[in-house]
């Protein structure tokens, strides 16, 4: 997969904003594996002033830690203009997991990355296989009219209106 992180114009409500997101996509693209597949995304940071990261929710990262994406933690942000590249080995059993950036005010999940990951059984492993005829994925994330900082900062100071700006 190749990602490039970057803002661009979004308006899924009808009201156009400046969204942080992945290859012009809202939401970010979705990663289809299969458990045992390595999976190799190539990531380029076009934010001109942040550093960023990608965390692979619910993945255990086995022998990987430092494909985890935590910036602190377990990396380094990715400045701007620079590339990195995640690889490692899925070893998490089938499901749907999701991956979101995590620098920043980019962790809240107001208008930032966020997409799905799905892992799929090896061939004849599935064993659910005759319960369903295909899968259906829905991603919500939490919208905001306004910036996540100005968000965060308003809700710093007592001023955030308690129900969302839009549905």
């Amino acid at each position: 997969y190749d990602f490039r992180i970057g803002y661009f114009i979004a308006s899924p409500d009808g009201y156009p904003v400046n969204v942080l997101g992945v290859n012009d996509q809202l939401p970010s693209p979705t990663i289809e594996v299969t458990k045992g597949d390595t999976l190799i995304v190539n990531v380029f940071n076009n934010d001109p002033a942040h550093s960023h990261s990608l965390h692979w929710h619910g993945l255990s990262q086995k022998g990987s830690a430092e494909m985890d994406g935590v910036v602190g933690v377990t990396q380094c942000g990715l400045p701007p203009f620079k590339s990195m590249t995640y690889r490692f080995v899925i070893m998490d059993d089938p499901g749907t997991y999701w991956y979101h950036g995590h620098s920043g005010l980019n962790k809240i999940g107001v208008r930032g990355i966020g997409g799905l990951l799905i892992v799929k059984a090896p061939e004849g492993e599935d064993v659910h296989h005759e319960l369903y005829s295909d899968d259906k994925e829905l991603f919500l994330q939490d919208w905001s009219h306004e910036s996540p900082h100005d968000h965060y900062m308003k809700a710093l100071g007592g001023l955030h209106p308690p129900v969302a700006q839009s549905a």
